[in-house]
């Protein structure tokens, strides 16, 4: 007869299947699959110690989907998902297993060349481009607005670590993507689909990393703080449940910091799916159930 308890082999196995689920998700795009930011950097700084050990060289590749807000306001949040991992897959089947795939922003993938006496970058470039023009199919929908921009980034010949690598790429998207609005110009008179000055800058690329911090489980679901640059620096709670959905728990303003938490303890702690946070801003503590607005739980301090 079970009595309910929890055996110590059964707990250890949950705890190394939490364990996993919390390094996928710290290392892998939750749309795509495709390793994220955190472990493109990682794989890239190990790359660089390598070549620079034994004298060879590395590249990488920047490849960012322009306009791709356009189709998300034409066919709405489903389409433009199924967009980006559509996009994804014919990118991997395009690179090599020694390849690295990564999407590093929203709009941003990111490639780390393997063999580099295999691999010519311009010449992984034009296949990119050539592959990857639009117009697109997916599914029976025609998007036509999308094109995409490449940057290439070459050890030691265009940087020697990791920022400028990657503000060199940026910079030669750029540069790249001038000269072929020029030869569309000069020979048809009109320009591709969704072609203007490159939007990837090196600022966009360096600031886009998403921080994570204080880890919390309750039950079956898997909490985390994230510190978000492109809101200021806020920092937000993300749960993860067991079927693998994710959401932001705390809306903003609501910023999870605490100004004293270096002396032990951390800024929230959630029991039976309740979130208890403090809120940077005036130092109170908050609650929010499941479904409900925040609602504080101490007195306001005195200004």
């Amino acid at each position: 007869m079970n009595s309910g308890k929890v055996s110590y082999q059964e707990l250890e196995e949950k705890i190394r299947l939490l364990e996993e689920r919390i390094t996928a998700l710290t290392r892998h795009d939750p749309v795509t699959g495709l390793h994220n930011k955190k472990a493109f950097l990682e794989r890239l700084q190990e790359g660089l110690i390598h070549a620079a050990r034994y004298g060879n060289t590395k590249s990488i590749l920047l490849i960012r989907l322009r306009r791709l807000d356009d189709v998300q306001q034409k066919f709405g949040d489903r389409i433009a998902d199924a967009f980006i991992q559509w996009i994804a897959r014919r990118l991997k089947n395009l690179f090599r297993e020694s390849d690295y795939l990564a999407r590093i922003g929203r709009r941003e993938f990111a490639v780390i060349l393997g063999n580099p006496f295999k691999a010519a970058p311009e010449a992984v470039r034009q296949k990119i481009l050539t592959a990857l023009s639009p117009p697109f199919h997916l599914n029976g929908t025609r998007i036509e607005c999308v094109s995409l921009a490449v940057g290439i980034g070459s050890y030691p010949k265009d940087g020697e670590g990791i920022d400028s690598l990657l503000r060199h790429a940026a910079d030669d998207a750029s540069a790249f993507d001038a000269t072929e609005r020029k030869r569309y110009m000069e020979g048809s008179g009109s320009m591709p689909y969704g072609t203007w000055k490159s939007p990837i800058t090196s600022d966009l690329i360096v600031s886009e990393s998403i921080g994570l911090g204080q880890i919390v489980l309750d039950g079956e679901d898997v909490y985390w703080q994230e510190m978000r640059p492109s809101e200021g620096g806020r920092y937000v709670v993300v749960r993860m449940g067991i079927d693998g959905s994710v959401e932001e728990v705390n809306p903003a303003p609501f910023n999870v910091r605490t100004r004293v938490h270096e002396y032990g303890g951390g800024s929230f702690t959630v029991y039976q799916g309740t979130l208890y946070f403090s809120n940077y801003t005036d130092q109170r503590l908050y609650r929010i159930d499941r479904g409900e607005k925040a609602r504080p739980v101490t007195p306001a301090l005195p200004i």
